[in-house]
């Protein structure tokens, strides 16, 4: 039987629900499991859908950082992500539960 599916109330914003969907479907028929949920958590940071534009995200990452996510013609690399997760020290990044 299929599990029903959750999604976070803290995307209240339907147009934002909808982009946080279409990344998602780079995950089709991949397990749900913790390793995913940290895989779809750095392409919504890659796609600027998490923490884009947001002080509180921007606090404590080195400026070249927050230069490369404000320029949106610049790709944010695998390497720029693993960055932001050891700078900001997430206890749970699956779900990006920041300890400010």
């Amino acid at each position: 039987m299929l599990k029903p599916w959750s999604i976070s109330t803290t995307v209240r914003n339907p147009e934002r629900l909808r982009e946080f969907l279409v990344v998602l479907q780079q995950l089709i028929d991949k397990k749900w499991d913790n390793e995913n949920q940290k895989n779809y958590q750095k392409l919504l940071i890659k796609n600027r859908l998490y923490g884009y534009g947001s002080p509180q995200f921007y606090n404590k990452l080195p400026e070249n950082i927050v230069n490369l996510i404000n320029d949106i013609d610049s790709k944010i690399d695998n390497e720029t992500i693993r960055q932001i997760i050891a700078i900001k020290k997430y206890k749970d990044f699956a779900s990006a539960d920041d300890n400010q």
